[in-house]
């Protein structure tokens, strides 16, 4: 009940798409980066860098990143690669 807060679930490409709003923080809590998994679009440079325009100028963006399991170890690198490349 903090008005400083704001939870939304839901889509988040669709929100970022449509929103024009600015945040100090966005915390995306997303299932694995799996190849065709159901958010795979979310580890991507093109919606990190949507994720990039609704930060303020300071705004961090954070996700959480399970553990890696035998059949995801080549994924995290490409995610690590991706983010790279906005430091």
């Amino acid at each position: 009940d903090d008005e400083r807060c704001k939870l939304i679930i839901g889509d988040a490409l669709k929100y970022i798409d449509e929103t024009d709003e600015k945040y100090d923080v966005i915390i995306g809590d997303l299932t694995d980066p799996i190849e065709n998994g159901p958010s795979i679009e979310l580890f991507t440079r093109s919606f990190y860098e949507k994720i990039k325009q609704c930060l303020n100028e300071s705004g961090v963006y954070v996700t959480q990143a399970g553990t890696i399991s035998l059949h995801e170890e080549k994924v995290f690198p490409r995610v690590a690669n991706t983010l790279s490349k906005f430091v």
